[in-house]
């Protein structure tokens, strides 16, 4: 950008812009909380990967897609009052798993929410 409308900064400004910007972005919250994949509830609650899959329902699992390999997606909040062993019974699914004994195909489907 050239001009005389153009502003110049030397790299120590640059850098000190730079970090007033990081603490302002960072006390920027989203305004919907992000949904956690399969993966992040793996870390964030240290649990399996074919855990999470065989607990979507009971977690709160949403479905973004109608294909039967469609991802999931959770709420934090849900997932962890679903893992609260001191948590109100009625917000925990205690249904037994489902076992391999329906029609052919659909063992390896999992219930979700996907309303």
């Amino acid at each position: 950008m050239t001009g005389e409308n153009a502003l110049i900064l030397t790299d120590a400004q640059l850098d000190r812009l730079a970090e007033l910007l990081a603490v302002k972005l960072a006390q920027v919250k989203p305004a919907t909380p992000a949904m956690l994949t399969v993966e992040d509830v793996c870390i964030t609650f240290q649990v399996s990967r074919a855990w999470v899959y065989e607990n979507a329902f009971r977690l709160g699992g949403v479905k973004l897609g109608p294909s039967r390999r469609a991802p999931l997606r959770f709420d934090r909040e849900k997932v962890a009052a679903a893992l609260d062993p001191l948590g109100r019974p009625d917000r925990v699914d205690t249904r037994e798993p489902r076992t391999g004994s329906g029609r052919r195909g659909r063992r390896h489907l999992h219930p979700v929410y996907d309303g």
